[in-house]
């Protein structure tokens, strides 16, 4: 009966442990999966600011051509 007992006990533990594992492997799964969210959504913006500096440089390279244009011709 004691060795029963002893075998149940040992199984319960181990049951416990793998509970325990579990419970560390999803924190540890959540904890990835915050901080690749975060660093995809930090890559999202950087891109869409590069998009709206490179939006800007063009209005400025036309604003700048139209002024070019516009300019009369300096005597030769």
């Amino acid at each position: 009966m004691a060795a029963l007992e002893w075998h149940l006990l040992f199984l319960a533990q181990l049951l416990l442990m793998l509970v325990v594992v579990e419970v560390f492997y999803t924190q540890v799964s959540l904890v990835v999966q915050a901080v690749v969210g975060q660093v995809l959504l930090v890559v999202m913006v950087m891109e869409r600011q590069e998009q709206q500096i490179r939006v800007v440089v063009g209005v400025e390279r036309i604003k700048m051509e139209q002024i070019r244009v516009a300019a009369p011709a300096a005597p030769a």
